[in-house]
């Protein structure tokens, strides 16, 4: 088995083996996903099982549950984890929407759109709230405070990106924090907890903890890319908000770094408009292609999701480990090309 992430000449990995790999587990996480959102109030529980839906992939209980198979244990623990952490995702998805002005995500209406916008907050509120009377089931402060930490740092990470908003002398540096926070740092949590319940020791914890935040930054540049250049019907979901929302990101950070004098005068005077048409942001686009620095971002991305399945190569190839152990690496490589390929 290589470490090697997929070469860009594939148009697609397929997940299904991945998902199979899991499939009683990630059952157990959806079934209890819908019996803890369930409510006696139609209006509310239409609003909340609406919301189960804009989920997607499910990678954050997916990470719970592959961590777990990797070091050989899976326990309720990990199926409650799961749960919770899915949870807080889609509670940020849905107030990020709200901030964004996005009106789809799945193929869905946001919330935000079907209901509106004060509908959005409290059923965002309620989710995240809701894993967290979840999380306390565990009776175990560490894991609260893991989770508490990746929460702050994801909201750290949503004010970072607000603060340089219409800052386009916004450094690399400046970006991986804005997305080490807001991303990376709940995908971090994921693998970490996976290992903490499968009483790995501290050396392991760590080395799974470093595997999902670097995972999570090169998931976070690859949707930032594809903001820029996906395609709606493909992604399910509007595109164009960082733009839109003078937030850059690493192709335009790179562009303005790199440009000559003049080129960077012409694209801050795109980028500056206080309201952008699509004839601009398609303009924009272009311009990032031809440049090479929508490519250089996709290759960065690709350097972390290589380091990422590097570190935990040795982990799970040893000859020491069983067919399930080296089963779960091949799901992470697998993960890894699908986020690297992946259109939607």
């Amino acid at each position: 088995m290589s470490c090697v992430v997929a070469s860009s000449d594939k148009k697609t990995v397929d997940l299904t083996s991945v998902y199979q790999f899991i499939a009683t587990e990630l059952d157990q996480v959806n079934s209890l996903l819908q019996k803890q959102l369930a409510h006696e109030n139609p209006y509310i529980n239409e609003v909340v099982q609406y919301c189960c839906q804009l989920g997607g992939k499910r990678l954050r209980p997916v990470l719970v549950l592959l961590t777990a198979k990797a070091l050989g244990l899976v326990r309720q623990e990990h199926i409650l984890i799961a749960t919770a952490l899915e949870m807080i995702h889609t509670g940020s998805l849905i107030h990020d929407d709200i901030l964004d002005g996005a009106r789809f995500r799945r193929h869905l209406e946001t919330v935000n759109l079907r209901w509106d916008s004060h509908t959005a907050v409290l059923a965002g509120d309620l989710l995240l709230i809701q894993a967290m009377k979840m999380i306390t089931q565990c009776k175990d402060i560490q894991v609260y405070q893991n989770i508490s930490e990746a929460c702050f740092s994801t909201c750290e990470g949503e004010l970072r990106q607000i603060a340089f908003q219409s800052h386009f002398d916004m450094t690399d540096d400046d970006y991986f924090k804005v997305i080490g926070g807001k991303t990376a740092a709940l995908l971090k949590c994921c693998c970490q907890l996976g290992a903490y319940f499968s009483n790995a020791s501290e050396k392991t914890i760590a080395l799974f903890e470093n595997f999902g935040f670097a995972l999570g930054i090169g998931f976070q540049m690859i949707d930032d890319i594809l903001d820029l250049i996906g395609n709606e019907n493909e992604t399910g979901k509007t595109l164009g908000t960082d733009l839109l929302n003078h937030k850059p990101t690493l192709p335009l950070i790179h562009y303005l770094k790199n440009a000559s004098t003049e080129r960077r005068k012409e694209m801050l005077s795109l980028v500056q408009q206080q309201t952008l048409e699509r004839q601009t942001i398609s303009i924009i686009r272009d311009i990032l292609k031809k440049s090479g620095s929508i490519q250089y971002a996709r290759e960065k991305a690709r350097s972390f999701m290589e380091s990422a399945l590097h570190l935990i190569k040795e982990q799970l190839q040893g000859p020491s480990f069983n067919s399930e152990q080296k089963e779960a690496f091949n799901a992470f490589s697998n993960i890894i090309s699908f986020i690297i390929l992946r259109k939607k």
